[in-house]
Order: C-alpha cells, then structure tokens, then sequence
C-alpha cells in the first residue's frame, strides 16, 4: 500500500517519509551540507562498484518488513527492480546525518539490524567521522570509526574504500 500511495502521488504534499511499524513518518529537510554529501557518497560508491553488478541509489525507498525506508544512500544487487527495492537486495545503507544522530544510531539502527541488513554505516558530519556496523549473529558489531581524511573500507563488499579526505564534511 505504501508504494502504491508514493507511485500516485498521494504522499507528495507530505514531503520525505518513510514507513515505520505501519506508521508514515515525515522526515526533517535536508539542506546543503547533507545533499552535497549524499551526492560525493554515491559518486564515490559508483566508482568504487563499477562492473559488481550493484547499484548505488540516493533516498530510493527500501522495502524490508514494517520497514520502508528512504536510506541517503543505498547499494543493492542490480537485478532490473521497479519500485521500491527489495530489502533482500541491500548490501549497504548510509545515513548521512547532519541533525539525526540520535535516530540513526538508535531507531533506524535498531530496524536494519532487525531486518538482517549486512552492513550500516553512519556519517556524522558534526564529528567528522564514519561509524561502521555489521550484521553478526542477527546483531549489530560496531567497527572501529573512521575518522575524516582516513580511508573507510567496507567490511562486507570486499576492496570497496571510500577516500573520505574527498568527501565535504563542512
């Protein structure tokens, strides 16, 4: 139901959401330091993925049970998907957050580790860092941060680094 309402329209006036526990969530602006961000995320994804057979897709809903999020960036299996993408097919989800530390790392986090997400990872733009999560025994393992300028590997898609001395963090 709830790709039927985004496919028509229907929740356009409402702005960003996402849907949590059958409930529409409206989700805070974004202004530029998070956009500008989201956008060096996906190009340095997309070049670091190139010939994988993933994709990289900027706030694409994403469908995992009672859970369908708009993540700022996602990397997924391409299998040709219409809609909303298949949680089954997330390999990778980043939330860039500006003012929505507490959420990232607490509700959300708590929904793509219940949904068996392989790997999360948080940018905190105040403190200038990456967080890195992994799905271990159906829980979350916290890596170690990576701070601003230091390579941030993946932990699960092997040789996938991001330079995040290339990123905008201010």
């Amino acid at each position: 139901e709830f790709d039927h309402l985004i496919a028509t329209g229907a929740l356009e006036r409402l702005g960003r959401v996402e849907l949590r526990d059958g409930e529409i969530w409206r989700m805070s602006p974004r202004h530029l330091p998070h956009g500008r961000m989201k956008v060096a995320l996906h190009r340095v994804l997309a070049a670091a993925l190139d010939g994988r057979g993933l994709e990289v897709a900027v706030e694409v809903t994403t469908s995992f049970p009672g859970f369908m999020p708009a993540p700022d960036v996602a990397v997924f299996a391409a299998k040709g998907q219409a809609g909303s993408i298949p949680g089954a097919d997330v390999r990778l989800v980043v939330e860039v957050s500006a003012s929505t530390l507490d959420d990232d790392l607490g509700d959300k986090k708590r929904r793509y580790e219940a949904a068996g997400l392989p790997e999360y990872w948080v940018v905190d733009m105040a403190g200038r860092r990456a967080l890195r999560f992994t799905l271990e025994d159906g829980a979350f393992v916290e890596a170690a941060p990576v701070a601003a300028g230091d390579p941030c590997a993946s932990l699960t898609l092997t040789g996938v680094t991001v330079d995040t001395g290339a990123l905008p963090w201010g």
